[in-house]
């Protein structure tokens, strides 16, 4: 995932500061980001990591920053005839459960959101330039009706992301 994400920031011509860490044990000062994103790891955590995880986030962010989490549930979805490992899904919670992670770390405002995302999938560039027009497409057809076009009943919905702001006052746990 490491060089995925990096090969996709220098096609970008974007640059960043790569470190290969424990989730669990970050080697960044407390109190260092605004921003901290996880992106499709929780769900393969047995559920004590994922606290962890959700702790040392806290940790890492300063005062009033926020966390954000897309989640993919085990669901028969796009990225289903992908997965070679069937033992691909660690746990089957809900956001409602991640909700209390969240709240029980400490976090403030934290809500959810199912959403239908463009697929994490691996394939030809023309493949997915293809996939990228037909959600445009899809888009443009919802964003009359819905604020944010991209947002999904739980039904319809591959994913959901979990959203909690650290207190922008210290509160100790």
């Amino acid at each position: 995932a490491l060089g995925i994400s990096q090969w996709n920031f220098n096609i970008t011509g974007a640059s960043a500061y790569w470190a290969l860490a424990d989730a669990t044990k970050l080697p960044f000062h407390t109190d260092r980001f605004n921003l901290v994103t996880s992106i499709g790891l929780y769900e393969h955590l047995e559920p004590w990591q994922i606290d962890a995880c959700i702790a040392e986030q806290r940790r890492v962010l300063a005062p009033g920053g926020w966390s954000v989490a897309l989640v993919v549930p085990h669901k028969d979805s796009i990225q289903t005839p992908f997965m070679r490992n069937k033992d691909y899904h660690r746990i089957e919670a809900g956001p409602e459960a991640y909700i209390a992670l969240y709240a029980g770390n400490g976090f403030d405002n934290v809500s959810y959101y199912w959403v239908n995302y463009l697929p994490l999938i691996y394939c030809q560039p023309w493949q997915e330039r293809w996939l990228v027009y037909l959600y445009r497409f899809i888009y443009a057809v919802r964003k009359p009706w819905q604020k944010w076009p991209f947002e999904a009943s739980e039904r319809w919905a591959q994913a959901f992301w979990i959203v909690g702001q650290k207190p922008a006052t210290p509160v100790s746990l």
